[in-house]
């Protein structure tokens, strides 16, 4: 359709002869869908022109209304030339350009940079067409200093601010923690995990001896009085290890499984353990 404009353009053909002209330039399927409109019903080109732009607008590549342009983004590292570049070429293509929503979707597109800084700061009722000119002045001038890959845009960095309380008649103010060192932090871990080991192996210790806890669950139960001994005297131990583990060996879980199963027999060391069941040490030395 621009292109047939384009040749009969200036030459004083009436509508009635736009229109038979038009009709010799159709082939294929424009050809079917112009004998199939009933004769009568196009009054003028313009009215022709419409009908044709509604049928086949979506055969077309790119944009077809002013809507659809805020769809369109300046990339990352895309610079203002080539954004520009992209966003005159659809807007060639839109059919009857709204440049209010044109220029709406051409500023929110753009990167929070120095030129929509300009834009908003010097001119912020400017028309659809004068921006276009800032953007030719402005896209010229950075292809100047940066060539044709500028840095990208800079991101501010947002500092954490402090969050105020208010309590009754006071406002209390805190301020964001202090970031640990990667040294301390890993300190910190291993410091962790030693407590955490040494809590693990007194559980393994404890575990199974049921009067331990019997006798911290009746102290809890039976608290003395204020005026009571401060202290509880027990009697001193003097049954051996191995003594308490034959009379006491049914409550006493069995010792962990082996990371590696034993082959062969134990070695003959003179030394015999009841628990573990293995000559590495006696049963009064175990842990």
């Amino acid at each position: 359709m621009d292109t047939f404009k384009k040749v009969t353009n200036n030459k004083g053909f009436d509508d009635a002869t736009l229109c038979h002209l038009f009709s010799e330039t159709l082939d294929g399927e424009a050809m079917s869908w112009f004998f199939e409109c009933s004769p009568g019903s196009m009054d003028s080109f313009l009215a022709l022109s419409n009908a044709f732009l509604s049928r086949f607008i979506l055969m077309t590549d790119g944009y077809h209304n002013s809507n659809q342009l805020f769809s369109i983004n300046q990339g990352i590292d895309e610079s203002l030339k080539s954004y520009v570049t992209r966003w005159r070429t659809a807007t060639s293509r839109c059919r009857d350009l709204d440049k209010t929503m044109a220029l709406a979707a051409f500023k929110q597109a753009l990167h929070k940079a120095s030129f929509l800084y300009h834009l908003n700061c010097n001119c912020p009722n400017a028309t659809y067409n004068y921006v276009m000119n800032e953007a030719v002045l402005h896209a010229q001038a950075e292809y100047n200093t940066y060539g044709a890959t500028p840095p990208p845009p800079q991101t501010p960095l947002k500092n954490p601010q402090p969050a105020t309380f208010q309590q009754g008649n006071t406002t209390t103010t805190t301020t964001p923690s202090i970031t640990t060192p990667p040294n301390d932090k890993k300190r910190e871990w291993q410091h962790g995990n030693y407590q955490d080991k040494r809590q693990k192996d007194q559980q393994y210790h404890n575990k199974g001896n049921r009067s331990f806890h019997n006798d911290r669950r009746d102290n809890r139960h039976n608290k003395p009085a204020a005026n009571a001994q401060k202290f509880v005297v027990f009697a001193v131990l003097t049954a051996s290890y191995e003594e308490i583990y034959d009379q006491c060996k049914d409550q006493i879980p069995p010792p962990p499984l082996r990371k590696y199963p034993r082959v062969g027999k134990p070695r003959n060391t003179g030394k015999w353990c009841k628990h573990h069941e293995d000559s590495g040490h006696n049963t009064n030395d175990c842990n």
